[in-house]
């Protein structure tokens, strides 16, 4: 019955000789046409007549486990958001969508080339992060020293960061690029870590700028709640995700993909206790747990430098929000992100 059903949302409309029904189901119907609010609209454009109304949709990812009702949702809202934009040009109606989910509703973007013009895209990469963090650092320098003695007028981000936190790590690695490499390129995660940086600093006696010993009392912490907050944010996608992670407790910083695969596999194959067994991972071979593993971010895989354009911080080794259209199968070798690998006891992580 489930499959029939599924079925019959896929249908558009059926004809039978000259006859033509609309098998549309009823609620994504309700939803295309506005329905629910249709008799709110003429007051609607009343208002706007003197006003001017921005309307933000976002937090679209909650609840998303990738069916085809959720799908059909966010899709049917896209069509939505495009009519109510139609009605007035003092009513603007925002959309955030994230670009995973993008990517997997493909009703929106076989009609791209129809809304190419409306849809702007928002990408993070490490300069973008570091302008994000001075921006704040600025903001609370001026805060605390009003009169500005601190530094010149207008400070550089570079010079703001020096202040902050040292310049390099051993081994010669920039600071903030061995932060950034521990996000997926999210501003609340750079944030996130900025924060307990400060936070362990201040228990600790740290003065500013602050060493990668600051760093690494906070590192612990940090890598274990973005671990949990990536598990729960797929929790309804891929359930129990945080058990999978726990099979690459403890491997190499390196592996090959025979090693990945083998710890996939073992995962797969592993005897979970009664009511724990993910069943997304059932009918799964290694080689498609290995590609769910990337582009949710937990692995980060190898290609050419040249390849990325720059785009990678942590060597040769991308995550896919980094370089979304890696051919993984490709990738000969594996690192899981650095941002796991303290909460996993992987290698020497905090180097």
């Amino acid at each position: 019955m489930s499959w029939l059903i599924s079925y019959l949302k896929r249908i558009e409309g059926v004809k039978i000789g000259k006859y033509e029904a609309s098998l549309k189901a009823r609620e994504l119907e309700k939803l295309y046409k506005l329905e629910e609010i249709e008799h709110l609209l003429p007051h609607l454009e009343k208002v706007l007549q003197s006003k001017r109304v921005v309307v933000l949709v976002d937090e679209l990812d909650r609840g998303w486990d990738a069916s085809e009702d959720a799908q059909a949702f966010v899709a049917g809202l896209f069509q939505a958001c495009l009519s109510i934009n139609q009605l007035s040009p003092n009513l603007t109606v925002y959309m955030s969508l994230r670009q995973e989910l993008y990517d997997n509703i493909p009703a929106l973007y076989d009609d791209a080339q129809k809304y190419r013009d409306l849809i702007e895209y928002v990408r993070w990469d490490e300069v973008g992060l570091r302008r994000l963090v001075c921006k704040r650092l600025r903001y609370n320098f001026h805060a605390k020293y009003p009169q500005n003695h601190w530094a010149p007028d207008q400070p550089s981000d570079g010079y703001l960061w020096n202040q902050f936190m040292c310049e390099s790590f051993p081994g010669d690695l920039p600071s903030f690029s061995y932060l950034a490499n521990r996000t997926l390129f999210r501003p609340r995660e750079i944030i996130q870590f900025c924060s307990q940086i400060v936070d362990y600093a201040r228990e600790n006696s740290h003065t500013l700028p602050l060493t990668h010993n600051a760093v690494s009392l906070a590192e612990p912490a940090y890598s274990d709640e973005r671990a949990k907050d990536i598990a729960a944010e797929f929790r309804l996608q891929y359930p129990r995700l945080l058990q999978v992670f726990e099979g690459f407790r403890g491997v190499n910083v390196t592996l090959s993909r025979n090693d990945v695969e083998e710890i996939c596999l073992r995962i797969i194959c592993e005897d979970w206790p009664a009511g724990d067994y993910p069943e997304w991972i059932e009918n799964l071979d290694p080689s498609n747990l290995v590609e769910i593993l990337w582009r949710i971010g937990f692995l980060c895989a190898h290609t050419a430098a040249t390849a990325t354009g720059g785009l990678g911080t942590n060597g040769n080794y991308v995550g896919s929000h980094q370089f979304a259209s890696l051919n993984l199968r490709k990738s000969d070798s594996f690192q899981v992100h650095p941002m796991f690998q303290t909460w996993l006891g992987i290698g020497e992580a905090s180097t």
